[in-house]
């Protein structure tokens, strides 16, 4: 079944997807959200540095923006479902097939699905993450700064990976934290992670020698 051509196929129903679609139902576009229900922050109880929004839960906020957008605008519809291929057409426009094989015409499409976290193998790694956990290699040394204001000690954990404990520990070296013993480059093995049951956010490391480290 192919539906009327419509003015934007919008994949995504995150904070993305439902922006662009308020925007255009303010000029009267007709456009579809396709959201699958899932949010790379769909672990998060509370998000923050949204003006309006701090300390809120992030499915709050989407549903606070689905109810603006559809009890206020009636050119916009969202349906629950994953696109699984586009197609371009021969005349400038797209269609995308659904996971129920439906056919959707549009004169643009809006990618605003965002990005998928990629976890290490690690037994309970994505059970952590959201909650008490922090992953980004790049970024590491940025995160500790932010960490250093709320913990007396931090430790980066590099799972066995001796290079990349040898360049945390060479852009550290200038570091007045580390030659105190605050910041930490832990490299052993991790054999699992588990919450811990203290408070809300905490991780319990154990390393593949069964010692662990909260």
């Amino acid at each position: 079944m192919t539906w009327p051509i419509l003015d934007a196929l919008i994949i995504g129903g995150g904070p993305a997807g439902l922006a662009v679609a308020t925007g255009l139902a303010r000029q009267l576009y007709k456009a579809v959200i396709f959201d699958n229900r899932l949010y790379r922050n769909s672990k998060a109880d509370h998000m923050h540095n949204v003006l309006g929004w701090d300390h809120q839960n992030p499915a709050a906020l989407r549903a606070k923006a689905r109810e603006d957008l559809l009890g206020r605008y009636d050119t916009i519809k969202v349906e629950s479902a994953t696109i699984r291929e586009i197609r371009s057409m021969t005349d400038g426009t797209f269609q995308g097939v659904d996971d129920l094989g439906r056919i959707w015409a549009g004169r643009k499409v809006v990618l605003a699905t965002g990005v998928q976290d990629i976890f290490p193998d690690i037994p309970g790694f994505e059970a952590c993450w959201g909650r008490g956990m922090s992953a980004n290699p790049e970024l590491s040394i940025h995160i500790s700064w932010m960490a250093r204001r709320f913990a007396d000690t931090v430790v980066f954990y590099t799972n066995g990976s001796l290079e990349t404990a040898n360049q945390l520990k060479l852009a550290l070296e200038k570091d007045k934290d580390a030659g105190s013993g605050r910041i930490k480059v832990e490299s052993r093995k991790v054999r699992d992670l588990q919450m811990g049951i203290r408070f809300a956010s905490e991780v319990v490391v154990t390393f593949e020698d069964g010692t662990r480290l909260i």
